[in-house]
């Protein structure tokens, strides 16, 4: 729309332009032709096109100045939504500027534009109790992320370093560890890679760490009596891949999709501290793990002796 109000004013500014143009001066109509009051009359000329051409209309500033107030407030009304006990600051929302002239066909995308902008700025002016309150909030997808980190990784540094055929053996439990690993980073790659193809929900989410738990402790009291020992072991290995990456993908998915729009990208950040606390906690349990299994089996080499 004010695309073709610029275009209708540039047109009649032409046309003025060039009916003047057309218009004989009177030195003209008198016969004698006056090189002072032509030069005059093109200055004027040009001097008048270019004030019509540079001097938008009264409508086209009104239309701007609404929207980018409409915008200001929508943006504004979203941040005090998300924060309404703290004091947001007016002159953040006049960081989103809009371009000239976009007012009309692009209004949907100026408003897009503020509302992340405030939602950046939203982001930004929490206080330290709003975040830690935001993040205790996330506890549905931080748990199974920390338990399922935590058991995997007990496995991999724990129970997995004394499982060997035979177990005597260095060189077999180094067989063992490499091909149990291998297994595992398999069952992730697929797990990892089937994000779009099923999408777990709470209950399913929270039920995946749980049976990595068991298989923690179905691999270290088969380490310690030996019930099943074979390369057998290589499917559950594969299942311990798959159960965490599975956790892995769908807990931040379920964080993208239930989570407010404005909190999204601060609980994505926060939410990854819970694996890496699984891991801190996986890797100071396992060297408990191992001392124990190291005792049991009759081996020396272990950092931690159990008893």
């Amino acid at each position: 729309m004010q695309q073709c109000m610029l275009d209708a004013q540039h047109s009649r500014a032409s046309s003025l332009e060039l009916a003047l143009s057309r218009r004989p001066s009177r030195d003209e109509d008198d016969g004698g032709p006056s090189t002072s009051g032509s030069a005059a009359a093109a200055s004027g000329r040009n001097a008048m096109g270019g004030r019509l051409l540079q001097q938008p209309p009264p409508q086209q500033e009104r239309e701007r100045e609404q929207c980018r107030q409409r915008a200001d407030s929508e943006a504004e009304a979203a941040a005090r939504q998300l924060l309404p006990q703290s004091h947001v600051p007016s002159d953040a929302w006049r960081e989103v500027q809009q371009p000239p002239g976009s007012c009309g066909h692009a209004q949907g995308a100026d408003v897009a534009a503020a509302s992340s902008s405030a939602a950046a700025t939203a982001s930004a002016t929490l206080t330290m109790r709003q975040r830690l309150h935001h993040t205790a909030a996330l506890w549905p997808y931080m748990v199974p992320l920390f338990a399922v980190y935590f058991a995997e990784y007990a496995m991999q540094a724990g129970t997995w370093t004394a499982i060997g055929f035979p177990v005597t053996s260095e060189e077999a439990r180094r067989r063992f560890y490499l091909a149990a690993n291998s297994c595992y980073q398999a069952g992730v790659f697929i797990s990892r890679s089937s994000g779009l193809l099923f999408q777990a929900g709470r209950g399913a989410l929270w039920a995946m760490p749980g049976a990595q738990c068991l298989l923690l402790a179905a691999f270290f009291w088969d380490a310690a009596t030996h019930w099943w020992y074979n390369w057998l072991l290589m499917g559950p290995c594969f299942a311990v891949g798959l159960l965490g990456g599975a956790v892995y993908v769908n807990a931040f998915t379920l964080i993208s999709r239930e989570v407010a729009p404005e909190l999204r990208e601060f609980s994505l950040g926060a939410a990854c501290v819970a694996d890496s606390l699984g891991i801190a906690a996986a890797d100071a349990c396992s060297i408990l793990l191992q001392g124990c299994l190291f005792r049991l089996n009759g081996l020396s080499g272990a950092a931690f002796k159990c008893g």
